[in-house]
């Protein structure tokens, strides 16, 4: 193998590892955002039952 040919090799080696950080760091990323949003919707109907309790038949504009 020509050292033009190994140089172009090594590089690609590097910027494959590069690549598959970027996709790990990516997947973790993501995972975290499905965790919180999960989060959020479980504290957001949480929050609006508790507030329908509380509000019931008080106020206009909250459904019940």
């Amino acid at each position: 193998m020509s050292k033009k040919n190994y140089e172009i090799v090594k590089e690609n080696h590097k910027m494959s590892k590069e690549n598959h950080e970027i996709v790990n760091e990516n997947y973790e990323i993501k995972r975290r955002s499905r965790k919180l949003l999960r989060k959020t919707r479980r504290l957001l109907r949480r929050t609006s039952k508790l507030l329908r309790r509380l509000f019931k038949g008080r106020y206009i504009g909250i459904p019940p």
